[in-house]
């Protein structure tokens, strides 16, 4: 049951419109495209109910005011905040750890982007098909889910390990050693581990406007069904995470060969 106040930041017919938005990024097994929504409905609705304890009346305003906007500086740090404290107090059961963060994203990225100028929730809601707002709200909650992997311990330990696979037989070389240098440069170097996420971002919205399907695995790599069925998998309903997969390993491979060429 919906408290008056979270109906003030959006309405029961906004609240549909953002779960539509958070169906268009988050596929469930087991259940239908009805029956999503219905679980993203109320996913939504536990979010903002956690977002209206921390949001005064003046950004209500601003919300709700086209004229009215936040700079990018203060709508980036607003995002982050409420980001951690719905990652606090929302608990999905029914979801995984990853499909949980793209909720809680999508919806704060909706609410905070209503909040900028230019745009208020009910032209934002209005137009989560095809608003291009509303298309800058996808990329960034693929992009930012993406990137956990690289700034969240476990997870980026977890990415290293799948990638270092390969490494294995080289001869001389301690793999765990490997395993540390690859976690160092995904570390070291997450500007450009963001470009590639954007690129693949690009790609694979692409692929989707044209029906078009990407390749699991590098083309280095092809020639490996065992490995392809292996990836499909484990990242099974997670096709951008197997793209992103795919984009390092190619940079890694064809950055090897061509130490290899030139020594």
């Amino acid at each position: 049951r919906r408290s008056p106040q979270a109906r003030v930041i959006a309405s029961d017919a906004e609240i549909v419109k953002i779960a539509a938005l958070i169906n268009d990024l988050v596929d469930l097994r087991f259940w239908s495209e009805s029956e999503e929504q219905e679980l993203f409905e109320f996913a939504t609705c536990t979010c903002v109910e956690v977002i209206t304890t921390a949001l005064p009346a003046p950004f209500l305003d601003v919300m709700r005011h086209r004229a009215l906007g936040l700079e990018e500086e203060q709508a980036e740090e607003l995002r982050s905040h409420l980001v951690s404290m719905c990652r606090q107090n929302c608990n999905f059961p029914y979801l995984d750890q990853q499909d949980s963060r793209r909720i809680i994203r999508g919806v704060v990225c909706v609410l905070v982007a209503a909040m900028q100028q230019g745009y208020n929730l009910t032209h934002f809601a209005k137009g989560t098909a095809e608003d291009k707002c509303a298309q800058e709200v996808l990329a960034r909650v693929f992009m930012e889910g993406a990137m956990d992997v690289f700034f969240e311990e476990q997870l980026r330990k977890s990415l290293v390990e799948d990638m270092t696979v390969w490494f294995k037989e080289l001869p001389l070389v301690p793999h765990s050693l490997i395993q540390k240098c690859a976690e160092r440069i995904l570390t070291m170097f997450a500007k450009v581990l963001r470009e590639a996420i954007a690129e693949t971002f690009k790609e694979y919205k692409e692929a989707l406007a044209e029906d078009k399907e990407l390749p699991t695995l590098p083309a280095l790599l092809e020639e490996f069904s065992w490995e392809k069925a292996r990836v499909c998998e484990r990242y099974k309903n997670r096709p951008f995470m197997v793209q992103l997969r795919r984009n390092l390993l190619k940079r890694v491979l064809e950055d090897t060969s061509g130490d290899l060429k030139s020594s």
